[in-house]
């Protein structure tokens, strides 16, 4: 993951149960898992008027709060499960998105064990506020990056890499331009 990035969704994830997917393509079928990265991973901000302007998702299940926030207290083996039990668990939370990945939504998809409807989406308040302060870190901690290399810029350069009509022997630097000796107006 790039630490210096707003992702977009175009964007390849390079970690993660959905690695090698792209960003749009995880948004479209499990929109939580966005939201959670957005919240748990430091360095993860998107654009998100990018993504919601997008077509809209059809994730599994969608609850208002991100997938991870209510555990779950016993150990389930999905594999085993019956299609109405995996459906009544989908129901009572979004959390059976920590135990899937987008390639095995699209496989119950295929498999007609799934079928997936578009949703109203917009991303919650509460995530939007985490990528916005992160989005404004991300920016402070440039301005400081181009300050500093301003700066260190300003101690390496020699005299000679800077050279103007006004850098000659006449120039005060402790005079306002319009304090200028004759000789300095002379000179230019």
């Amino acid at each position: 993951m790039e630490k210096n990035k707003i992702y977009k969704p175009d964007d390849i994830i390079t970690f993660g149960k959905n690695k090698g997917l792209s960003l749009k393509h995880i948004f479209r079928l499990q929109v939580t898992y966005i939201e959670w990265l957005i919240v748990h991973i430091d360095d993860f901000k998107i654009d998100i008027e990018s993504f919601e302007n997008l077509p809209k998702p059809t994730p599994t299940s969608y609850s208002s709060k991100y997938f991870g926030l209510e555990p779950i207290k016993e150990t389930r083996d999905f594999d085993e499960m019956h299609i109405d039990e995996i459906y009544e668990f989908m129901d009572r939370s979004d959390s059976f998105n920590q135990y899937i990945d987008v390639k095995e939504i699209e496989d119950l998809v295929d498999k007609g064990d799934l079928e997936l409807n578009p949703i109203d989406y917009k991303f919650p308040n509460r995530v939007k506020k985490i990528n916005n302060e992160k989005i404004s870190k991300y920016y402070e901690r440039l301005d400081k990056e181009i300050t500093k290399t301003n700066e260190t810029d300003e101690y390496t350069n020699s005299d000679n890499d800077f050279q103007s009509d006004w850098d000659n022997n006449y120039f005060d630097d402790g005079l306002d331009i319009d304090q200028q000796s004759p000789e300095w107006w002379d000179s230019l």
